[in-house]
């Protein structure tokens, strides 16, 4: 909300460079609401400048591309991404929120959207420069490897049982499964027994799928 068009025309274009996204023609665009692009291997590093001068907040976000949704395989690698995201996201949460007191919004979540997932880490803060945070996502990455080959089966399956848990609590009014079938359609994968599968495949993760 605080950028201009000129900003975010230049924000947007920052963002297609090092993807080599295309642009695309008339027609495509009718048909194509959406895309989503593999990432190469590598880092890819955005930086930008906060669009106002006198807002102290800063941000820093890591996206790690891992897998595709697609398919029996895919469901298979959404349902240990799931499971990772929540044996995890409260230590993530502690550290960079209660630990090093980065900011205000610290955390970590899973991402879907046509046909790729990723996990995503994040934090933004008013109190930190944004090439500090970086450094501290970076220092936290290889902490939370390690932690991981740590984990007990116990843990495991604590976290299994509320993933579970979770998706018991889906399609509570009418509304929340409109929205759960409209997803399906917007993102062209129509599994509407999704988290019925998921159920399953959750259930068959092991540590080792983790780590």
């Amino acid at each position: 909300g605080n950028a201009g068009e000129a900003a975010a025309r230049a924000a947007t274009a920052a963002v297609r460079a090092p993807l080599g996204s295309a642009a695309i023609n008339g027609s495509q665009a009718l048909a194509l609401r959406q895309r989503v692009l593999s990432l190469p291997p590598g880092d890819t590093l955005l930086a930008m400048d906060n669009p106002n001068p006198a807002d102290r907040t800063a941000a820093a976000v890591f996206y790690f591309q891992v897998g595709s949704t697609v398919g029996a395989e895919g469901l298979a690698e959404v349902a240990a991404l799931e499971l990772l995201v929540t044996l995890v996201q409260a230590q993530v949460f502690a550290v960079l929120r209660m630990e090093e007191h980065l900011g205000y919004i610290a955390g970590m979540r899973a991402y879907r959207a046509w046909g790729a997932q990723a996990v995503v880490v994040y934090v933004q803060s008013d109190v930190a420069a944004p090439d500090y945070v970086d450094e501290r996502l970076e220092a936290l990455i290889p902490r939370l490897g390690a932690d991981l080959r740590d984990t007990s089966a116990e843990a495991l399956d604590s976290a299994r049982e509320a993933l579970l848990a979770n998706y018991d609590t889906r399609d509570v009014d009418q509304s929340d499964q409109t929205a759960r079938i409209w997803g399906e359609l917007e993102m062209h994968e129509c599994r509407f027994d999704r988290y019925a599968e998921l159920r399953a495949a959750v259930r068959r993760v092991s540590l080792e799928d983790l780590s």
